[in-house]
């Protein structure tokens, strides 16, 4: 009786080679992302997280003067170490004394783009709203990262102002 000699393997298989690739294609979809993140430039993740900060005290302040009681009620908010439209940080402060720092920052490396109009904002009792005559809606940037607020309504949100 005649057998026949024994079958080697030797290789892989077109469908092991396509499940292997599958894989890889998933893993590289899943970290890429991330890896962007973590090889991104320092400078504009840094702005990223200057433009929240600032959102965040926006905030802080207009949920001050929404707080409050009182004909002088409110929240001041004040850009700091300005050259033109250029400024360095930004404090908040009670409205009516100033006696009390709500939220104060300086920026590290960057300057936060400021309309000269405003340059110092009110935010008043009762409704949030910016207090003047003022119809227009002010719009500040960190490195192209535009914030805008609502001069009617006193909401702050990022992007330009539409």
């Amino acid at each position: 009786m005649v057998t026949s000699p024994a079958y080697k393997q030797r290789g892989l298989t077109l469908i092991e080679l396509i499940m292997v690739m599958v894989v890889i294609g998933v893993l590289a979809a899943i970290s890429v992302p991330f890896m962007a993140g973590i090889f991104g430039k320092d400078s504009d993740i840094q702005a990223e997280q200057e433009r929240d900060r600032l959102i965040s005290h926006l905030r802080i302040a207009r949920s001050h003067a929404l707080a409050q009681t009182g004909g002088d009620a409110g929240a001041l908010f004040v850009f700091t170490g300005c050259n033109g439209n250029e400024c360095s940080g930004w404090e908040a402060q009670n409205a009516n004394d100033g006696s009390r720092n709500i939220a104060k920052h300086q920026l590290e490396g960057l300057r936060v783009q400021v309309p000269s109009s405003a340059q110092e904002i009110t935010f008043d009792y009762p409704d949030g709203s910016l207090s003047g005559e003022s119809e227009d809606n002010y719009e500040f940037s960190i490195k192209d990262r535009p914030v805008c607020v609502y001069s009617s309504t006193g909401l702050i949100r990022r992007g330009p102002c539409n």
